[in-house]
């Protein structure tokens, strides 16, 4: 589809310039990425495995209010209201709501119904934000203030949305196939809402009713939670995939009420829990932005980001309102078991910010402790491997990001990537950025963060992953056991174009194979990054490139050494292979941009290897060692520390990942004896006591 067509979709042909540069700049890129995925495109593969059964009816009754509320809860927020007496904006629609429904103030209800009476959008676009951003705060205007609304008011409501959610739920974007996105949901929060609040008096209700819970949840979402969602990690990243919980709060909690338990119709929502337990910082946390002098670090317990987040370096990441008012009904739902406790606990450490509706019926539980729960969390359908050494605060937590997002509809070209966290501070971690640029590869033109150069990857020839890719990665090995975390991912299918494509291009020419093995040492805090290259054949001189990102500058102190210092946090970088390489730290300016470390090896043959050693320590404390032992077809690794212990590592050579080996010893201890790695894939399931790895 041609770009101004999508514009004047969009409703923005002759109106760009009043975007300003960054607005401009970010619609252009939303769209160059939208363009394949806009248009009704073939049946998922998630969807078409067995067919999920149809849940209990709901019963839904006359009376009002029917979201959200029931006779006991109004009493118990009723009593909350008793002592957090407020007085409502005019401009927070929801705050409105919660006042004329506990304080009966017919004031509020009159200044919501207004609004929402004025609340009318043009749907003929692509998408419609306005649906996504208000739609709830109108429908429950209509349930809420029923009472205060006139016959003629509510007569212009129904025709009105009964056209907006059909005409929206008819769209491609945002539709079947997009199940993590965030106009899918926000969609099917609002036929599910919309549904319920008019039953008994539109006629179209209970066909929008219908579609949402068939169309939308039953052959739609169900099946991508039982396969692409699978772990729970939110597709659309730290910004999108978190706010985009809420829209699940409201109508399935109301939805319980009426009879079906639709929190417990997938383990899902289970699994979101461990995600936001495993993806927190283990303590308070400085994000900082080197290219924004004006930002205040502050500690926070932190997420650690991926995908577009144009957000996540103000701070908070782990407690904004969004995530508080999605977990904080959860303990209720989830009473009387551990699952309740670990939410309260995740809500009490973060202090997360709850919205008043949410706060004025929370029930809160004894916390659960979370060192009570394994040391890493799997999520097999995005393939975000979390691993960590303890739950102290000084420990250190690794992400390794080894798949990419489906039903989403963008991306950043991430995988592969890892992330490291110690002591409060990011010892190494992505350029997080929406549509940012960035000095490209050897202080090259600018690039889109979202590119390869954003994310700690390798690069051959400057260039990385490609968008329009072959398939997804593979995860063939992965296991966690007590002294050490492993996985290995093929990442050629996203570094290789899809067939009949121009490779020059949109593609990357010169790559072959790229598998990438990373293993965690726990009693060390060293993370070992194997990387298995093979060219392919086209790219001469073409230089492979390992990534590495940091908030300060990284101090190039030998030919294959490198100290990474963050506040009172360090990070010592040693490249154990090839025999020569040449550092080169670039600053990627603009506010996001972070010090990126480029270590290259030119001349290399067709098939190579990078292998680095990653160890965090406070900044004063003494520096691990490491040695390379060429034993002809394995790399042998020794590392040692003066207090912690000595492990042994092997990888055996080749383009495929397979064999190799792992020993620790702790200091005084005989010299380890490695035991093979794992072959295969540790199977890991959720409960409500915690995650069970097989």
């Amino acid at each position: 589809m041609r770009r101004s067509t999508f514009l004047a979709m969009l409703g923005l042909g002759g109106g760009m310039a009043a975007l300003g540069y960054r607005g401009r700049r970010r619609i252009m890129r939303r769209l160059d990425r939208a363009q394949e995925a806009f248009g009704a495109g073939p049946t998922p593969a998630y969807a078409k495995g067995p067919r999920f059964p149809d849940g209990p009816p709901l019963v839904i009754p006359k009376t009002r209010p029917r979201l959200w509320w029931n006779a006991e809860r109004l009493e118990r927020a009723r009593r909350w209201y008793a002592s957090n007496h407020f007085a409502p904006r005019d401009d927070r629609p929801m705050d409105l709501a919660l006042h004329y429904v506990l304080a009966r103030e017919a004031r509020s209800a009159r200044t919501l119904i207004d609004w929402a009476m004025a609340m009318a959008f043009e749907v003929g676009g692509v998408a419609s934000d306005k649906a996504r951003w208000h739609g709830e705060a109108v429908i429950l205007a209509y349930d809420w203030c029923y009472d205060q609304m006139t016959a003629a008011e509510r007569a212009t409501l129904i025709p009105r949305w009964n056209g907006y959610i059909e005409t929206l739920d008819a769209k491609p974007w945002g539709g079947p196939g997009m199940e993590s996105n965030n106009y899918f949901l926000g969609y099917f929060r609002n036929a599910l809402e919309w549904g319920i609040a008019t039953y008994h008096e539109n006629p179209r209700a209970a066909a929008i009713l219908q579609n949402a819970l068939t169309v939308r949840w039953r052959d739609g979402f169900l099946p991508w939670a039982a396969g692409p969602g699978k772990g729970g990690v939110p597709h659309e990243g730290t910004q999108y995939g978190r706010l985009a919980l809420n829209y699940f709060t409201i109508p399935f909690v109301t939805a319980r009420l009426l009879g079906r338990d639709m929190w417990n119709e997938t383990p899902y929502f289970k699994e979101l829990i461990y995600y936001f337990i495993y993806s927190m910082t283990p303590a308070k946390t400085v994000n900082v932005l080197p290219n924004k002098p004006s930002a205040k670090p502050a500690r926070h317990y932190e997420t650690f980001p991926y995908n577009e987040d144009e957000f996540w370096g103000e701070g908070n990441s782990a407690a904004g309102m969004d995530v508080g008012s999605f977990l904080a009904p959860l303990v209720e739902e989830w009473e009387g078991r551990p699952i309740a406790g670990l939410i309260q606990r995740y809500l009490d450490v973060t202090e997360c910010e709850v919205g008043r509706y949410a706060a004025a019926v929370a029930k809160k539980v004894a916390p659960g402790r979370f060192d009570t729960l394994p040391l890493d969390y799997y999520a097999p359908g995005l393939r975000f491997f979390y691993a960590k050494d303890s739950w102290r605060p000084d420990a250190m937590l690794v992400t390794m990001q080894l798949g990419l997002p489906v039903g989403v509809g963008h991306d950043h070209l991430d995988a592969g990537s890892f992330q490291i966290c110690r002591g409060g501070r990011w010892l190494t971690r992505e350029t997080v950025s929406y549509t940012e640029l960035l000095a490209g590869w050897n202080n090259g033109p600018r690039e889109d963060g979202r590119l390869p150069i954003g994310h700690n990857v390798v690069l051959f020839g400057g260039r990385g992953m490609v968008q329009r890719r072959s398939g997804p990665p593979a995860v063939p090995r992965l296991e966690s056991r007590q002294q050490h975390a492993f996985a290995a991912v093929d990442l050629t299918p996203a570094y290789r174009l899809r067939q009949g494509l121009d490779a020059d291009r949109e593609g990357n020419p010169y790559v072959d194979t790229v598998v990438r093995e990373l293993l965690y040492v726990r009693p060390l805090q060293a993370l070992l990054v194997f990387d298995r290259l093979r060219g392919s054949g086209r790219e001469g001189g073409a230089v492979k490139t390992f990534l590495l990102h940091f908030e300060a500058p990284p101090k190039v102190d030998g030919p294959r050494s490198v100290l990474a210092t963050n506040g009172d946090q360090a990070l010592r970088v040693l490249t154990l292979a090839p025999a020569t390489v040449t550092y080169r730290v670039v600053n990627e300016g603009t506010p996001v941009g972070l010090y990126r470390l480029e270590v290259d090896t030119v001349g290399a043959p067709v098939e190579s290897y990078f292998l680095h050693v990653l160890a965090g320590r406070d900044a004063a404390a003494p520096d691990l060692t490491a040695q390379l032992r060429d034993a002809g077809d394995t790399f042998e690794v020794t590392l040692r520390h003066p207090t912690k212990g000595t492990a042994l590592v092997q990888f055996r050579k080749g383009m495929a990942s397979g064999g190799g080996a792992f020993g620790f010893a702790a200091a005084g201890a005989a010299p380890p004896r490695p035991a093979p790695l794992g072959e295969g894939v540790q199977a890991i399931s959720v409960g409500d006591a915690g995650p069970v790895w097989a």
